[in-house]
């Protein structure tokens, strides 16, 4: 079975939103959805992420998005919503 253009890039889209998700008062930023959009495939192993995200802990939620790119430049992006969990009381 021939491996897919989605295959690199899935888990390096998935690290968007946590690269920079508070470390503070949340335990677990689950990603309740994860779009990627590709525009050509990847040429490569290496795949690169340039993320931005928004949070308002206060309100438990956040965005992730960041374009991706490979060895020759800009392949596509990603986008996400995120919820973050709070810390178990233990």
């Amino acid at each position: 079975m021939e491996r897919g253009p989605l295959t690199g890039v899935l888990g390096p889209a998935d690290w968007t939103h946590g690269i920079n998700r508070p470390i503070e008062g949340a335990a677990a930023d689950p990603n309740p959805n994860l779009s990627v959009h590709l525009f050509r495939n990847p040429v490569g192993e290496w795949i690169g992420i340039r993320p931005q995200t928004r949070w308002q802990a206060s309100r438990s939620a956040g965005i992730g998005h960041g374009v991706l790119f490979d060895v020759e430049g800009e392949i596509g992006c990603v986008s996400m919503s995120v919820v973050l969990l709070p810390l178990p009381r233990g």
